[in-house]
């Protein structure tokens, strides 16, 4: 997989200087993620307290899509910097104190994108561009994992919370990253469009590291996998006389 994103890369570099167009992107949206392994781990923390209930079981949430690229005839390509992220907790809070687990993760998606335009459609001033699109490249994952329990020393509804204990643990670790996607971009005018896109994330997963020790490994791994929704602006800055409209 790494040779195959070192040859992309140095396909991508030879094709700049073809192109007609520099693009600057920028999309927000909505992903579900799989997080079968992180919700068994949350599953599996049993503190021996009773009532204790599950808060966030890592839900899908917004994304934040970067894009830098280059435009030649009816196709696009460059590179693509991505952030994602999720939470589970668990946890239990009455007079005579609180216990909580919460696990934060975090995506630092680094990759290369390709689209192809199938049509470039009139529809009145605008102009309305269909394409497929095949991204792939490296998530590079956050895992922060915290316990804490508490003890209300006051014996009383107002809580005089003593330290009690508190353990923090952090991991990271790579992915690696498919996702096809089909969407369209309304050409508002001859240096932007408004755009639009759906598809779907594959993941091949990789272990989880204890951060600074490589020898301690999560048996659980984080799995973005899933559904892409998202939406923004692309901006279009020539580099040459005979621009692709």
């Amino acid at each position: 997989m790494k040779r195959l994103i070192i040859v992309v890369l140095l396909i991508a570099d030879s094709l700049v200087a073809q192109a007609q167009k520099l693009t600057f992107e920028y999309n927000a949206g909505f992903g579900s993620y799989g997080m079968s392994g992180m919700k068994d781990l949350l599953g599996s923390v049993q503190p021996g307290l009773n009532q204790v209930k599950t808060i966030d079981n890592f839900p899908g949430y917004l994304t934040h899509d970067m894009r830098i690229g280059f435009e030649w005839k009816r196709h696009q390509w460059g590179y693509l910097f991505d952030y994602m992220n999720t939470a589970g907790k668990k946890g239990v809070s009455d007079y005579s104190g609180d216990y909580s687990l919460a696990m934060r993760i975090k995506g630092y998606k680094i990759g290369l994108f390709y689209r192809y335009t199938l049509a470039d459609t009139p529809v009145g001033k605008l102009r309305l561009q269909p394409y497929l699109e095949m991204s792939s490249g490296t998530i590079l994952n956050n895992v922060k994992m915290k316990e804490s329990l508490h003890f209300n020393v006051s014996g009383t509804p107002t809580p005089e919370y003593t330290p009690g204990t508190e353990e923090e643990l952090k991991f990271t670790g790579p992915n690696f990253f498919l996702a096809p996607a089909i969407g369209a971009r309304l050409k508002l005018c001859s240096y932007a469009a408004i755009n639009l896109s759906i598809g779907y994330e594959w993941d091949a997963l990789k272990s989880l590291y204890l951060d600074g020790d490589k020898d301690k490994k999560l048996t659980q791994k984080a799995d973005w996998s899933g559904f892409r929704v998202q939406g923004g602006l692309i901006f279009y800055f020539p580099l040459g006389k005979n621009n692709y409209k």
